[in-house]
């Protein structure tokens, strides 16, 4: 329990200290509510599990070409440090995609 607050608080650090603020959400969702499905008929929720990784950038790059928003939930740990990816979770919260925990 005490590496997920410790994650979640460098989650939070991470964004704090992102020089480019995202833009306003669009979604009625409040944080830290569990969607169990889509709220939107006609719409898919896409996710991403343990990363960051080396498919990160790719991942956001595509998403960002299609115009397309999703999920990342961040491990840190599996592979690499989390804060080895700094550059690319600043990029996923200024583009507008969410993060979430993956402990």
């Amino acid at each position: 329990m005490a590496f997920r607050a410790i994650f979640v608080a460098s989650l939070a650090a991470v964004a704090l200290a992102s020089p480019v603020r995202p833009k306003k959400r669009q979604s009625s969702i409040p944080i830290g509510v569990i969607i169990n499905s889509c709220t939107v008929k006609g719409t898919v929720a896409l996710t991403f599990d343990d990363g960051p990784y080396i498919y990160t950038a790719n991942v956001l790059q595509q998403l960002d070409a299609a115009g397309h928003k999703a999920t990342f939930f961040m491990n840190g740990q599996n592979y690499d440090s989390i804060y080895n990816y700094e550059p690319q979770l600043q990029q996923m919260i200024a583009e507008g995609h969410q993060i979430g925990a993956h402990t």
